[in-house]
């Protein structure tokens, strides 16, 4: 419950920093008529919304399980993972269309020393940002923090990208500052692409190869077993269900084979454990 809350709070930081950078960009963004320090604005924006369905996700995580919920809310997670990243693929294509505006129509920039300056200092903000997430992280190990971490070190690039835009757009004569942001399209793009498909997964249940093999590891030299056919596990949040499938060694008892097999595996590698000895079900 504790680490949920914390997860929340975590998030709710995340909105209040990029909301801050959204306003300070989107200023002088207006005042130069900068397109790519406009787009890293809107991506600032974007990040706040995300960081809000980051905190209402861990909020309905700590629920606890229902009559109609029986494994709980964990799966919220996921579903806020997955959310977040279509967000972000979504941003990469308006960006794009944007951006390719600006290029066919390219207008003229408004170079400023003082608005380049505050750029440049917003670049350690997201940064500091990055390191606050990994270091909260430690403790929760959650997708969602993760993929906000890796969505803040993109955003240091993006503003690297839109600084330099600013500066060279000054001296260039062509539009570098549709190009930059045709360029940062681009990497949030095959960012979203690839966070959208490995959160897809995730959300309809692919298989957790590393810790099923673990879960065989752990159990298939034990003495009352002769064989172990499958191991399948499910991951509802913090809650990881095992569903293990058996033979039994002659004259095995059950029971006592599923309090050997539930002292190897809870609660180092699963919350809850299911077992089949011959279409016969048993569970800790």
């Amino acid at each position: 419950m504790k680490k949920h809350n914390f997860g929340a709070f975590v998030a709710l930081i995340g909105v209040a920093v990029n909301l801050g950078l959204f306003f300070v960009k989107f200023y002088i963004a207006n005042s130069c008529n900068s397109l790519s320090i406009y787009l890293d604005s809107v991506n600032n924006a974007v990040d706040s919304v995300v960081c809000v369905a980051a905190a209402l996700g861990f909020i309905l995580a700590k629920k606890n399980k229902t009559a109609l919920y029986p494994f709980g809310f964990g799966r919220t997670e996921g579903v806020v993972n997955f959310l977040i990243s279509v967000i972000i693929l979504i941003t990469g294509l308006s960006f794009g269309y944007t951006s390719l505006g600006r290029i066919m129509y390219p207008l003229p920039i408004w170079f400023s020393v003082k608005y380049a300056a505050v750029i440049i200092l917003t670049v350690p903000v997201k940064l500091l940002l990055l390191a606050f997430y990994r270091r909260s992280n430690r403790k929760l190990g959650s997708a969602v923090l993760n993929s906000l971490s890796l969505d803040s070190l993109l955003d240091f690039f993006i503003t690297l990208c839109s600084f330099a835009a600013l500066t060279l757009s000054n001296f260039a004569g062509v539009s570098v500052d549709g190009f930059a942001g045709f360029g940062i399209s681009i990497i949030l793009v095959i960012q979203g692409i690839k966070a959208v498909k490995e959160s897809f997964g995730v959300l309809i249940g692919k298989r957790d190869n590393e810790l099923c093999q673990r879960i065989y590891e752990a159990i298939c030299f034990d003495a009352n077993l002769t064989a172990v056919k499958s191991v399948e596990c499910h991951a509802y949040g913090e809650r990881i269900i095992a569903n293990i499938t058996v033979d039994a060694a002659e004259g095995c008892l059950c029971e006592k084979a599923i309090d050997e097999i539930k002292e190897k595996i809870v609660p180092s590698l699963a919350t809850d454990i299911y077992i089949n000895f011959g279409g016969n079900y048993g569970t800790d």
